[in-house]
């Protein structure tokens, strides 16, 4: 009986242990947020892993308008990135407008539309590599009031990343991005954005950095956003967390 009781309080005490630790410390339970957010990710890279001819047909049939812009390279989706603040982070622009392809003289994006005006997918194109020929592409699904990316590369039957975009009353409330390496599925980077709002507007980001549940790390850099006369967003850095 000794022999089944002792290993039963073990166990039982690493329990109520780990329950203390998810009850009081806040960064374990938002590790657990996050690692529910990349499984979730992960999921959805293999499920659409080789959707490339169907989402190529469906986006097809739906276009209704098309637009084109140059540069923000640097940040998701150019000129339409979700984020409001991702360009202000990496420290670069958006990139701005043109009239069509053949305007661009660097890397460029043409974005698809359908008759609700809602965007379909995004492709970019490597103006040094091909002008014609997109490096990758992504389509946008929505499900209630979750827009999610998937971005291909390369063959087309090739998932490169993963975005998942949470809105609500039409206000970003949360947006979360990973690249994904069908190879190395499990060292997934999540990177992940929370705001807060007062009329209409957002006024405050938190921004995870290089979060992976694996490694039990990530970076929380919080910002105040204010706007100028333009409208231009400018941040300014409030606390951070490492």
């Amino acid at each position: 009986m000794n022999s089944f009781i002792k290993p039963a309080r073990l166990v039982a005490d690493k329990l109520q242990s780990v329950l203390k630790v998810l009850l009081t410390d806040p960064d374990a339970d938002k590790m657990e947020y996050f690692s529910k957010i990349l499984a979730e990710l992960k999921e959805i890279a293999k499920f659409y892993s080789y959707g490339f001819p169907e989402f190529i047909e469906s986006t097809k049939s739906k276009t209704v308008r098309t637009k084109y812009s140059q540069g923000g390279d640097c940040v998701h989706r150019g000129l339409l990135c979700p984020s409001p603040i991702l360009n202000l982070i990496a420290g670069c622009n958006k990139g701005i407008w043109i009239t069509s392809a053949d305007e661009a003289t660097d890397n460029y994006y043409k974005y698809r539309f359908d008759a609700d005006n809602k965007l379909l997918s995004v492709n970019h194109y490597n103006y040094s590599a091909s002008k014609t020929i997109p490096d990758n592409i992504e389509f946008i699904l929505r499900r209630d009031n979750i827009e999610y990316g998937i971005t291909f590369h390369s063959s087309w039957n090739e998932v490169s990343s993963v975005s998942k975009s949470v809105y609500a009353d039409g206000h970003l409330e949360n947006y979360a991005f990973a690249d994904y390496d069908h190879s190395t599925p499990d060292e997934m980077f999540l990177h992940y954005e929370e705001f807060i709002y007062a009329n209409d507007q957002p006024i405050q980001a938190d921004v995870y950095f290089g979060i992976s549940p694996q490694l039990d790390l990530f970076t929380l850099d919080t910002f105040h956003l204010s706007y100028e006369m333009d409208h231009e967003v400018s941040l300014q850095k409030i606390s951070q967390n490492h």
